[in-house]
Formats: C-alpha cells, structure tokens, sequence
C-alpha cells in the first residue's frame, strides 16, 4: 500500500480532472466528433472547442522564373489593339524640343493609340553622324527604338537598336535599287519569317509596305505619304503622313522605325568623292 503525501495526491486529482476534459467513458460508443471516422475498438473523443489555429499559408512566389510555361513579351512590346479599320498618323514637327516631332493619330478614332514622340540628336564624338530616336507615350517614355546614320558612314556601319538589341543596319535592311522603283525587305526580329517588304513604285514620294513579295492589296500594311503641294501663304502646311491599315498594327512598332530609316536613306544626299 502507497501513502501519498497532501501536494502528491493534490497532484494526481488535477490530473485525472484534466483528463476528464478529453476522456469519455465508455470509450468504446464514441467516435472522432469530426471526419466521420469510427472504430471498432476503444476510440477517443476530441475537444473540438479550441483548435490549434493552421499556419499562414506561405506568399505565391514572385520568382521571374516561376511561369517559365508563358510566353515571354520583349520590353516595351506589347501586343497592339488592332484597330476595325486604317489609321492615318500625321508627323507633326515641334519647336521644343528642337530637331523633333510627334507621330500621332487622330483624336477622335474609337481605338485610342499612343503617340511616338522622335527626336534627332548629334552624335558629339562624330558630329557628322546623327542618332534618331523613338519613345512611346512622351518624351521621357519607353524607348522602342534608335538608329545612328552618318553622311559618309557605309551601311554596314549604321546601327539600330530595336527589341531590346542592337544589330548593324546591314543585318536588317536589304536594298534593291531600280530605275523603274526602289524596294527594301525589313527584317523583324524576334519574329521568325516576319519581313516587311517597302517600295517607291508608286511616285510622287510615297512608300508602300506589304507583308509579302506578291505586293498585292491583300497583302498591304501601311502608306507613307509625304506633302504633295508646297506651302502657301493662308493655307495651312501638309503633314507627312502615315496610313497603317488594321493589320499593320501588328508591326507598326517596326513600321515606324523602319520607314524612318528608309526615309533617311532617300534623302541624305550623295557626297562626291574626293581625289
């Protein structure tokens, strides 16, 4: 026989009071009060009015490599809301900046598109080479692209940047100079089998892109349509303009670098050779 002393058998009642709390007899008519799980032998009844609280669920992954299964967007080029019908963007020259000009839709068309702000800066190391550049939205916008050409720098020297790279000109413009019209094939990158496809046949200064060779009106993509009257006193000046039709907005990114390009060509004048 065991005497146990007043705290030792204090002690042992608070703990046969603390077991009551979770033991009902008889165990063998009871099964868990949650999940619907029963036992053919003794079972115990859970407490179910405290839980143990679940742990913070941890945050999504922010990783850049965590949607490897998304196609990836180059910077700044996002997919384009095609428009339901042809826009004609109008080259508006400004005074500040200087050596500027703002390439912008109308303002009442039903697809709103943002406008291309370009501005023309001297290379300081080569003051006879000149670098263009393209922003999207303002002046201090994403830059979708620049390009550097000299009065006597070849072809294969010029460069332009475009798709977050930079390629030699060479690289993305072929030129076939004929007497009846000139045609250039411009590469877009990033875009495999993608060529936008210029030529001057039909006068008066204008380009037409296709997006094929056929050069079919199916096929057309945009008009680059210079001044046709000089000005005159009392009559507002002509812009230059650009007609990109509802699938050009697909490439309108690569149409306006590429025909600023192409208009610099045409019109940076021959300088003589000198013996």
């Amino acid at each position: 026989m065991i005497i146990l002393s007043e705290s030792e058998s204090h002690s042992l009642k608070s703990s046969e009071s603390t077991a009551s709390l979770y033991l009902e007899p008889p165990y063998h008519k009871h099964s868990l009060s949650e999940g619907g799980l029963s036992a053919n032998s003794s079972s115990i009844s859970l407490n179910t009015g405290a839980r143990t609280p679940l742990p913070p669920s941890p945050p999504l992954s922010t990783h850049p490599l965590r949607n490897l299964s998304q196609p990836a967007t180059p910077p700044g080029y996002l997919e384009s809301r095609r428009p339901a019908t042809s826009i004609t963007y109008s080259f508006a020259p400004q005074i500040s900046p200087s050596n500027s000009m703002i390439l912008s839709a109308p303002t009442y068309i039903d697809t709103p598109q943002e406008a291309y702000y370009i501005s023309v800066n001297m290379n300081c190391f080569t003051p006879s080479s000149y670098i263009t550049t393209i922003r999207r939205g303002s002046w201090e916008g994403e830059t979708i692209g620049d390009f550097e050409m000299g009065l006597t720098t070849p072809k294969s020297q010029c460069t332009v940047f475009t798709r977050g790279r930079e390629f030699s000109l060479s690289d993305l413009l072929d030129s076939s100079y004929r007497v009846v019209k000139t045609t250039w094939a411009w590469k877009v990158m990033d875009m495999e089998k993608h060529v936008l496809y210029w030529d001057d046949s039909n006068g008066n200064g204008m380009l037409t892109c296709y997006s094929s060779k056929d050069r079919v009106q199916g096929h057309l993509l945009a008009k680059f349509i210079p001044p046709s009257h000089p000005r005159r006193h009392g009559r507002s000046p002509e812009l230059t303009r650009l007609e990109v039709l509802p699938t050009g907005h697909d490439f309108i990114d690569d149409i306006v670098i590429s025909v600023l390009v192409i208009e610099r060509l045409r019109t940076t004048p021959t300088i003589p050779a000198f013996h």
